[in-house]
């Protein structure tokens, strides 16, 4: 006899044309949350099963073969997870279980849940409740209601229906320390499975240990201030360390993605960090991290390299100061070449991320960007990656342009999940542009999307692998990248 789940945790699929594949970490949050509660859970990672398929499933053909494998579970309810890229996808899976499945009940979660509760209740009656924001005390409340209307109003944190009517209760306080939290549940993934598809496609694989929440800036196109309000946590160097200690013993690995969207912000963490790690990382565990570009100097990257950081993410996002200011990044570049240098030296990977197609961004700012990741990629072989703005829900870029938005020919690398082989994605997306921004585009009067994706897979192309020839052409023979 199967043994029945108190809720089936999905993770729709995302970009699978990617080279990188990450463990759902937020479900084994959720599902080490749901443990300490004696609720059982099961986990399924629709990322993982699509790329260890033999035959290629895509588009429409996705949800018969998702529901087939839903309806084999038992359980009744469903929790799904969604962020912008799979958002169309969770909608009509939701759709497809109350169809199939009866008497199922469905829970979204995740960020843009979260940044279009509201909305998203009142266009699609599948949904039964929203977890907005931070789930790890929400979930667990929620399934010990049993979905009834007068306990779910008394829970902070979600949206709902009573007397067919939405229902938002206050917000939730945030969990104060990270380290109350319990412990991820890993064991309801496979994570050989993980390691094998990365290393058949000549990757290593590394396991993401959430490292902290929240960044306190506040960049107008990020959507992060949604769900986590600006407020910078971390998790303390002992808690940290103790968790990689942990999935080394059980699995063997040594090598961890810490997920924050911006580590560094405080110094004097990374400092405590860096000295914790200096004293007690005996097995020479080694970690990436996300930072922002201003928070790291040649001293910290000392520091970091001497107790195991292997790899920086950045987002640029613009090389133009004008461009820093409107998109408030505000970051500034002068020591960003010597930064790549120096991370080059201490053999320190470096990826760094570029936004093209900003609303009032001029051909010569999309060029002063251009260059700029070329020379990033000439003084330290970082690895680039350029996206096409796409504007998320919540966003203040997305609330001045809302009104605007158009549905191009493509669309942005963030949100590109099945849209052109699913005629029933891009009908929903076409439908509810208001739920699913993230794939439009904001008209710019210099370029259009098109454009834009040419331009960026040419240039991409080009920098990875012919860096000095397109060095030539810039510094000798004067060419500008835009021509």
């Amino acid at each position: 006899m199967f043994r029945r789940y108190d809720i089936c945790l999905i993770n729709p699929p995302n970009d699978l044309t990617t080279i990188f594949l990450s463990v759902p970490l937020n479900l084994l949050v959720l599902g080490g949350a749901l443990k300490a509660k004696r609720i059982s859970a099961t986990v399924i990672d629709f990322n993982l099963l699509l790329r260890t398929k033999d035959q290629d499933i895509k588009g429409d053909d996705f949800f018969p073969y998702a529901i087939d494998g839903l309806e084999r579970i038992r359980c009744k309810t469903f929790g799904i997870t969604s962020n912008c890229a799979n958002f169309p996808i969770a909608i009509i899976l939701a759709r497809e279980i109350k169809r199939k499945i009866k008497k199922s009940r469905v829970i979204l979660g995740g960020p843009q849940p979260t940044s279009v509760a509201e909305e998203t209740l009142n266009a699609f009656p599948e949904i039964d409740a929203i977890v907005i924001g931070e789930g790890d005390e929400t979930l667990p409340e929620v399934l010990q209601s049993r979905f009834d209307p007068d306990k779910l109003s008394k829970i902070p944190g979600i949206a709902f229906r009573m007397d067919d009517k939405v229902v938002i209760t206050p917000e939730r306080p945030m969990v104060s320390n990270l380290d109350d939290l319990p412990l991820p549940d890993f064991r309801l993934i496979n994570l050989k499975s993980y390691d094998q598809v990365q290393r058949d496609r000549g990757w290593p694989f590394l396991i993401d240990i959430e490292a902290g929440r929240g960044c306190p800036f506040s960049c107008t196109f990020c959507a992060t201030s949604t769900v986590w309000r600006r407020k910078f946590r971390v998790k303390s160097p002992a808690r940290i360390l103790y968790e990689m200690d942990l999935l080394r013993k059980a699995y063997g690995f040594s090598e961890f993605g810490l997920v924050h969207d911006n580590f560094t912000y405080s110094k004097k963490y990374l400092e405590e960090f860096c000295n914790y790690l200096h004293r007690y990382n005996n097995h020479r565990h080694q970690w990436q991290i996300s930072a922002r570009a201003d928070s790291i100097n040649c001293n910290l990257l000392d520091e970091m390299s001497d107790v195991g950081c292997m790899g920086i993410f950045i987002g640029v996002e613009s090389a133009s100061p004008r461009m820093q200011k409107l998109i408030r990044k505000n970051l500034s570049l002068e020591d960003l070449i010597d930064t790549i240098k120096h991370c080059a030296s201490k053999n320190i990977s470096v990826d760094l991320s570029f936004i093209l197609g900003f609303p009032d961004e001029t051909p010569q700012e999309v060029e002063a960007s251009i260059s700029l990741a070329h020379k990033c990629k000439l003084a330290g072989g970082a690895n680039l990656f350029f996206t096409i703005l796409g504007p998320l829900a919540g966003t203040e870029i997305y609330k001045k342009y809302k009104d605007k938005l158009i549905l191009g020919k493509t669309t942005s690398s963030i949100s590109s999940c099945f849209l052109n082989s699913s005629p029933t994605i891009r009908a929903y997306v076409q439908d509810w542009p208001d739920l699913f921004s993230s794939f439009y585009f904001i008209p710019n009067e210099h370029f259009d999307d098109l454009y834009l994706e040419e331009l960026i897979t040419f240039y991409h192309e080009l920098v990875d692998y012919l860096g000095e020839t397109l060095n030539i052409l810039f510094e000798v023979h004067k060419f500008t990248p835009l021509g």
